[in-house]
């Protein structure tokens, strides 16, 4: 450490017996010979001081994290702490929630690194890949289809985890052996477990869209084989309440159609004559589901036509006599004996009786006409319509009439045509005006007409006129300077440069400046010598150094800088010093007498005689 210069007044000659005065000005302490204590804290203020600010400015720049994946295992969490870390990428844990926070500008940068290695792990399962790898000559059967099975049931799983409720999903088969006996066989089965997304439930149509899907992909598997559950233990393919549920929904789906459509319809139809916006109609529809089934069998006995015939015939002659005579036992006799005589048997002839018989079968086969219908309701009907219509006020343009104030007074002449400007026409103004009865019932008919109304089914239809509040379209707000993304960021800048600004200019720069530039106290020694070597006036005091020129300095052995014409009079002082010591051993009274006469202010130099 330098040391002061000063130019001291050149001491008296003690030959010439003049009093001299001597001026020795103190050095500054050097930093080597400054107390432990004293080192210790400045180096310690010193490097605090620097720590904060290299700490502030770190803080400064340090960017903004983000989540790397919402929702992932402790596995793969590991696995990719240990990729990240591999490749010195920036990362930290979030200690509230777990999750791995990036800087949020490399994001996507991160996710394609660890897609490349296969991470997460977890979240990609082997499908039929698995049969890609290689396996032994001596993997047995049951490990082949085990190992087919399990893909199978990996790539359904998959292909459920694509719908957007679904987070995750879980397939299991049971598929038994195949066998030659048909009363052997049995139906495979399937169960599915979602895990859904958090606050998201599974529609009816996509239970239903799951449990086709599975049955499709299985031979001889069915819908009814299918069992979903999610990750409560809800069943969520339960049959019949699924079914009717299905159903309530959809027939509520329809109706609400029905009634867009009709809402849509009377809307069409009056915007055009009472203005955008300007209608509001609601349509509200009783459907009747029910379902009829009718079969009807009829026959037209007037359309027969034969379709086989079958005719039998058969005839038959018989002779026998006639009864004669009188009734008793002489009629009752045996016919006589055959003659050959022709007159005998003409005459015979006469006295028998030839009958004869023919029958006729006819069977006929008809095709009779038969014709049987069958008829099924349709899907819906409509029991009932109500219809609602609000219709705003109408807006005429009138334009107001001058009045008497604007007018000429009577008698007074006008300006003659050309002497004075013309006055503008009052500008028209906007009117609301409400509509008419008969403006109201065409309005009426037109409704009617556009949706069908029917009377006799029931229908109703209230038209009203009123007006509409104006819609106030309030801007979007403003987003404040302190929520804009670029805000945070700045703020942290600005706030680490002026924080290292202040370190700097109020703690490192007067530390360093107290460090290379410690306080001296300056003491000046005046002393008066006369020729016998006694001390005069002026023995020690405190004053301040006089203008001093620069002089040259060395080095003494311990390496300090020195001034030899200082060392020369510290010298000097010093021997007058032990002349001083010498004189108050040989005669203590006189240096006492001495001492008091300093104390009491007197002079020195009668002391000094004493």
């Amino acid at each position: 450490m330098a040391t002061d210069t000063t130019t001291l007044p050149e001491a008296a000659n003690s030959d010439t017996g003049r009093p001299s005065t001597i001026d020795i000005v103190a050095t500054p302490m050097p930093w080597r010979e400054a107390p432990v204590a004293r080192q210790v804290g400045v180096i310690v203020a010193l490097a605090a001081a620097v720590a904060i600010g290299v700490a502030v400015a770190l803080w400064s720049q340090e960017p903004e994290y983000t989540p790397l994946f919402a929702e992932l295992a402790e596995a793969d969490a590991i696995q990719i702490g240990e990729v990240l870390k591999n490749s010195q990428t920036e990362y930290k844990i979030d200690m509230a929630s777990g999750q791995i926070m990036v800087p949020a500008d490399k994001v996507r940068q991160i996710r394609l690194q660890l897609a490349s290695q296969g991470l997460p792990a977890n979240n990609a399962v082997m499908g039929l890949e698995i049969l890609n790898e290689k396996q032994d000559l001596t993997t047995s059967q049951f490990i082949e289809t085990a190992r087919y099975k399990h893909a199978l049931e990996n790539e359904l799983a998959r292909s459920i985890s694509q719908i957007r409720a679904v987070k995750a999903a879980r397939v299991h088969l049971a598929m038994p052996k195949e066998t030659i006996f048909v009363r052997e066989r049995q139906r495979p089965t399937a169960s599915v477990v979602v895990e859904l997304m958090p606050g998201r439930v599974m529609a009816d149509d996509q239970v239903q869209a799951v449990v086709h899907m599975v049955s499709s992909s299985i031979p001889s598997m069915t819908p009814n084989d299918v069992t979903v559950v999610d990750q409560t233990g809800r069943l969520l393919t339960d049959g019949a309440a699924n079914e009717a549920i299905g159903m309530s929904g959809k027939q509520f789906e329809y109706t609400r159609k029905i009634e867009s459509n009709y809402a849509d319809r009377i809307v069409q139809i009056l915007e055009p004559v009472v203005g955008l916006g300007k209608v509001r109609a609601q349509v509200t529809a009783k459907m009747d589901f029910t379902q009829e089934e009718t079969a009807r069998e009829a026959f037209d006995p007037q359309g027969r036509v034969v379709r086989s015939e079958q005719l039998a015939e058969s005839e038959s002659d018989r002779s026998m006599p006639v009864p004669a005579g009188v009734p008793g036992a002489l009629t009752n006799q045996p016919p006589g004996e055959g003659t050959t005589d022709p007159n005998s048997a003409a005459a015979q002839a006469d006295e028998t009786q030839t009958t004869g018989s023919s029958t006729r079968n006819a069977t006929r086969n008809y095709e009779v006409d038969r014709t049987v219908s069958y008829r099924r309701g349709g899907q819906a009907g409509i029991d009932r319509l109500s219809i609602a219509v609000v219709i705003d006020d109408k807006v005429v343009m009138i334009t107001p009439e001058p009045t008497a104030a604007e007018a000429p007074a009577e008698g007074e002449a006008t300006a003659a045509e050309g002497d004075a400007e013309p006055v503008a026409a009052p500008e028209p103004v906007a009117t609301r005006q409400s509509y008419d009865d008969a403006e109201l019932a065409k309005f009426e008919r037109l409704i009617k007409e556009a949706i069908g109304f029917d009377e006799m089914r029931g229908d109703s239809i209230s038209l009203i006129n009123q007006s509409f509040l104006e819609e106030k379209i309030e801007p979007l707000p403003e987003i404040p300077i302190w929520e804009r993304e670029w805000f945070v960021p700045l703020i942290k800048q600005t706030l680490g440069g002026i924080f290292v600004l202040v370190l700097l200019i109020w703690v490192i720069r007067p530390t360093v400046k107290a460090l290379l530039s410690p306080p001296a106290r300056i003491m000046q020694i005046n002393s008066t010598v006369d020729a016998d070597g006694m001390v005069g006036e002026g023995d020690l005091a405190d004053s301040e150094p006089e203008d001093v020129s620069p002089r040259e300095l060395e080095f003494d052995e311990a390496g300090r800088l020195v001034d030899p014409e200082e060392e020369a009079r510290q010298r000097a002082l010093n021997n007058q010093l032990s002349y001083a010591r010498s004189l108050i051993e040989d005669d203590p009274a006189r240096a006492a007498n001495l001492l008091k006469v300093w104390l009491q202010g007197g002079n020195p130099a009668a002391g000094a005689s004493l």
